[in-house]
């Protein structure tokens, strides 16, 4: 017969894997962030003189940082698909033992915040990329 582990042993585990969610979570915000501000500040620069470019080196430079920026779009993605991967099985893990210990209905109003959260983040990534794409179209016509 399995032994039932204590609701000690359980709230341990739990923490355990509310920690590792929450370090997972910090570090696509971290990095997204760091996008977000690296993205923001070089479309600062470049957009103003988009169109006052004569110069073929700076038209490859504002190419290249535009590629550069949509593939570490597709970086964050494909992270954020592996993440929540990671994150699904820990938050199964908790919501067996919130059931076992009786306290589902706090988390369940937290990480509906959190979802909520990452989904406006990746619409503003995906905005992000829209401009940089616009951004070398444009590069490449003028």
């Amino acid at each position: 017969m399995a032994k039932i582990p204590s609701e000690q042993a359980l709230l341990a585990e739990y923490q355990v894997c509310q920690d590792a969610r929450n370090e997972q979570s910090s570090s696509f915000w971290t990095f997204a962030g760091i996008f977000l501000g690296l993205s923001g500040a070089a479309l600062g620069f470049i957009v103003p003189y988009i169109f006052k470019i004569h110069d073929n080196r700076f038209r490859i430079l504002v190419i290249i940082i535009g590629f550069l920026m949509i593939l570490i779009y597709v970086l964050i993605m494909g992270y954020l698909k592996h993440i929540n991967g990671i994150n699904r099985s820990f938050t199964d893990r908790m919501k067996q033992i919130e059931v076992h210990l009786g306290m589902g209905a706090i988390r369940n109003r937290d990480m509906r915040r959190g979802i909520r959260g990452a989904c406006a983040l990746c619409g503003i990534v995906a905005i992000l990329s829209l401009i940089w794409i616009a951004v070398i179209v444009l590069s490449l016509i003028i």
